[in-house]
């Protein structure tokens, strides 16, 4: 969107909550961004229209809302109807209301960083689909999430997955640790972030179970690029890889039946092999054009990016404006033939 667009389409949202008793049109702008038709958004919903999405921000919590229309007019009614709710209500009632977009990254190595992510809505009023018939040596899965509406989300994720299916969902780990579910699991997903073990610990408790469960992080983000800024000072190198929901548990997938193919070494291998014959694919398509080689200034900007580093940090880091790191951006960007910094990075790196 151009910068004129952007600032037509805040005046629907302030007229669609000015009548909202304490805000401001002023503060209204502020706490609900412009409309936008968001990237990827196809992924999470195949079969939608086109349609608006919105970031709305109320007491330091910011999320994006699909808004379910094309129409401006009708999505900036629908973002005063969430803001409203959200300041009336609370953030809790707001999204057992109303999906929102998450971006779910699985994290598959740590040393150096490896992962799949992609775009998911959670949908409070999406009845599950039909699951498919579990395959034989189909692996059950354990997810540990405290969000009980992305906990939600990710059920019908794992329901979804021809290879895999539900074994329980948790919202805390010690939950999962006691529950007969551990037992007979292939594969257990946790938020990084659980709050009432650490993840060192629960590797540790999974791994010394008569039978081993692998197991393997993963985040809940705004955005993409917020990936980059959640492993903040990472030396080995990151390879992060976009994929439809479908497709997340690719580096797993396939891994053959029976109790061999469940276990913690069998799957590393596997994962290993996944990521190296990606990395060792040809990057440019025959008959493109070769990406043009940076700049060094260029390199440190992006090696800043790399780190997780945003603009104004990467500003005083080399000691320029933070205008002109928005300019180094846009170079690169264009050299490399990418538009994100998650996609910048990627393609700097498999070069």
């Amino acid at each position: 969107m151009t910068r004129a667009k952007e600032i037509k389409s805040t005046l629907p949202i302030m007229s669609a909550v000015q009548d909202t008793p304490g805000v401001s049109p002023t503060k209204a702008v502020f706490w609900l961004s412009r409309l936008v038709h968001r990237n990827h958004a196809d992924l999470a919903k195949p079969g939608w229209p086109v349609h608006y999405s919105a970031k709305i921000e109320h007491e330091g919590v910011a999320c994006y809302f699909p808004l379910g229309s094309d129409d401006r007019k009708l999505a900036a009614r629908r973002a005063g109807e969430i803001y409203r709710n959200a300041i009336s209500t609370g953030w809790p009632l707001t999204f057992r209301k109303y999906p929102r977009e998450i971006t779910l990254a699985i994290f598959w190595r740590r040393h150096p960083i490896v992962c799949t992510y992609t775009t998911l809505y959670t949908n409070p009023r999406l009845r599950p689909a039909p699951r498919p018939r579990p395959q034989a040596g189909s692996r059950r899965v354990i997810l540990i999430e405290d969000d009980l509406e992305v906990l939600k989300a990710l059920e019908l994720w794992i329901s979804g997955q021809p290879d895999f299916r539900l074994a329980g969902s948790f919202s805390t780990t010690r939950a999962a640790l006691h529950s007969r579910a551990i037992a007979s699991a292939g594969l257990c997903l946790f938020n990084q972030r659980a709050p009432d073990i650490s993840e060192r610990d629960l590797l540790q408790r999974l791994s010394a179970l008569p039978r081993p469960v692998p197991a393997y992080s993963f985040g809940i983000f705004e955005v993409s690029d917020d990936i980059f800024a959640s492993l903040s000072g990472v030396q080995e190198g990151y390879f992060l890889r976009r994929r439809p929901p479908l497709d997340m548990l690719e580096p797993i997938a396939d891994g053959g039946l029976g109790k061999e193919a469940n276990s913690p070494g069998r799957l590393d291998a596997q994962i290993t092999s996944y990521f190296q014959e990606i990395l060792g694919r040809t990057t440019t398509a025959p008959g493109t054009r070769e990406p043009q080689i940076l700049t060094s200034r260029e390199l440190e900007v992006l090696d800043c990016v790399r780190k997780g580093y945003p603009d104004k940090q990467i500003a005083q880091a080399l000691s320029i404006q933070p205008s002109t790191v928005h300019t180094h951006l846009k170079k690169m960007f264009e050299k490399l033939g990418v538009h994100t910094r998650t996609e910048a990075v990627m393609k700097h790196l498999q070069k």
